[in-house]
């Protein structure tokens, strides 16, 4: 036929253009979290040349060599590197960023 989703959808019967509209929205949202996530493995590898690693036991506060700053002992160091300093989400002192 060559037209794109929403022009063969709709050919072929009037009341799935809808399909063709969500299938094409579907695509770029897919694509957009798939971005996201890209961006975070590029972040992490290019983190992982520098030395010593930034989520490694060097950075640790307490005899275990579990977290850094962070007053909750669950949280490992790197789970506190990737939302901390990848993500952004929490502060220093482990609360919710604002």
């Amino acid at each position: 036929m060559q037209k794109g989703n929403i022009a063969v959808w709709n050919a072929l019967h009037p009341r799935l253009y809808g399909l063709g509209l969500a299938t094409c929205i579907a695509c770029y949202l897919i694509v957009i979290y798939y971005n996201v996530i890209i961006s975070w493995a590029l972040t992490m590898f290019f983190k992982s040349f520098y030395s010593p690693l930034p989520w490694s036991t060097e950075y640790t506060t307490n005899d275990a060599g579990t977290f850094k700053n962070c007053v909750d002992e669950r949280i490992y160091i790197s789970q506190e590197f990737f939302y901390k300093d990848v993500l952004g989400i929490i502060n220093d002192d482990f609360t919710p960023y604002d």
